[in-house]
């Protein structure tokens, strides 16, 4: 084993791709912190049998909503995460309890909204979602007001100045507080959102909704017993709902407790079965379960219901190295690139198979640069993973004193002891190669 062997280990990062961010559909109320599971289908369809040798799409300009870790708040990324420990923690947890809170005061004009969701299947048709009932939220006709400009279609800065206007005419309106806070989550203000959840929550404790997205909330910002026992919570008031228990599943695999992950995420699937991304869901935990063939049985399902996201395509190929199938994980990635050329996951998952020093079988030192560097400048120089990534393309290339300035800028952002083992080996050959 060389000192660069890394594959392994990254392999196990990358299957840490974890909760869908803040997607919505047209029709259905601006709610939802981690989004509706069945995202806006991507427009290029890929090609039947796509090949290491497909050019790239002209690249596109960068995402703006990128988060303190290098992640894009978009529907087609996901955030990386640490590896599963060797032994699952499996003692139980005790149901999230709020009490001595007082709840909102209705006014009798209000109206009660049911929130409903549709989307679009694979075959272009309209269907329901079967996450099970949402509790039904009293909506003052301001709050009914604001909430249909969103679905038509205003901006979120817009939206976000609206529902402040409401909270502070209605300070004690739970709802209106909740939409404002997923207002600010979908515009990347992670703190103050979490904010405004918690007041919603505080006037309507018992809430699953808002129990939900607290908890996923509480997992931005790196909370994750307090998002488990609120995602736990929701689940709880309402069992029979799949987003809830998808949910649940990110914080518990979060928080490197696979098997109970694999649980939720697979009560998701049984309560909602043509749901992709639960489904996609069930197989990244078992990428960290080590179960590499069911994860890729999975994927492929995933990938039968919803063909046209690239996301699915780049857990697959992840599978597909994990079982040594090189070549089919490269025509994954290479699909995923051609239906969403702003897939930083895909770009650094295609530079590390072009660049990887224990198999220098497809080795590209061109290839490898052009894709790291792409992934880099998505995410804007701040994910480390992918700083590392770049190094080791720079590296192939024999660009050293290059590939050691990207190594430091990782090790800056993520100071592991296996980020400076690597430093160390790229400033190593800097002075055997000379400067």
């Amino acid at each position: 084993m060389t000192k660069f062997r890394w594959r392994r280990t990254y392999c196990i990062l990358l299957a840490g791709l974890l909760f869908i961010c803040a997607a919505q559909s047209a029709d259905k109320p601006a709610e939802v912190i981690d989004g509706d599971p069945h995202q806006k289908e991507e427009h290029n369809t890929p090609p039947e049998k796509p090949s290491p040798q497909t050019p790239l799409e002209k690249p596109s300009p960068a995402p703006a909503n990128i988060d303190a870790n290098g992640n894009i708040n978009e529907p087609d990324f996901k955030v990386t995460l640490g590896p599963p420990k060797d032994e699952f923690d499996s003692k139980p947890f005790a149901p999230a309890h709020i009490d001595g809170l007082h709840t909102a005061s209705k006014a009798a004009e209000w109206s009660s909204a049911e929130e409903e969701g549709t989307v679009a299947s694979s075959a272009a048709q309209t269907q329901a979602v079967h996450t099970g009932p949402e509790p039904k939220e009293e909506l003052s006709p301001a709050l009914a007001s604001a909430l249909a400009k969103e679905r038509a279609g205003k901006s979120m800065g817009e939206m976000i100045a609206i529902y402040e206007g409401i909270v502070a005419a209605e300070p004690q309106n739970a709802a209106a507080h909740y939409h404002l806070g997923v207002a600010r989550g979908k515009s990347g203000d992670n703190v103050k959102a979490f904010a405004e959840v918690d007041t919603a929550l505080k006037l309507s404790p018992n809430n699953p909704k808002y129990q939900c997205d607290y908890g996923l909330l509480a997992l931005r910002n790196g909370s994750l017993e307090v998002a488990i026992m609120s995602c736990l919570a929701a689940t709880q008031g309402a069992s029979d709902n799949a987003r809830y228990q998808s949910a649940l599943g990110d914080c518990l695999l979060a928080a490197n407790r696979v098997q109970q992950a694999s649980a939720a995420y697979t009560r998701a699937v049984h309560l909602d079965p043509n749901n992709p991304a639960f489904i996609y869901n069930l197989g990244v935990a078992n990428l960290h379960a080590k179960s590499p063939r069911h994860a890729l049985e999975l994927f492929n399902e995933a990938i039968r219901l919803k063909p046209k996201f690239s996301t699915y395509y780049c857990g697959r190929g992840l599978a597909h190295e994990s079982l040594k199938d090189i070549k089919l994980a490269i025509m994954d990635y290479r699909a995923a690139l051609g239906m969403n050329d702003n897939n930083a996951e895909a770009h650094y998952m295609l530079a590390n198979l072009c660049s990887d020093p224990d198999d220098p079988t497809y080795t590209d030192r061109f290839e490898a640069v052009l894709h790291a560097d792409r992934a880099v400048k998505l995410t804007q120089n701040r994910n480390a993973l992918y700083l590392m990534g770049l190094a080791r393309a720079k590296r192939v290339m024999g660009s050293y004193d290059e590939a050691a300035t990207a190594a430091r800028q990782a090790v800056k952002l993520d100071p592991s002891p296996e980020n400076k083992k690597q430093l160390a080996r790229f400033e190593q050959e800097v002075t055997e190669h000379g400067k």
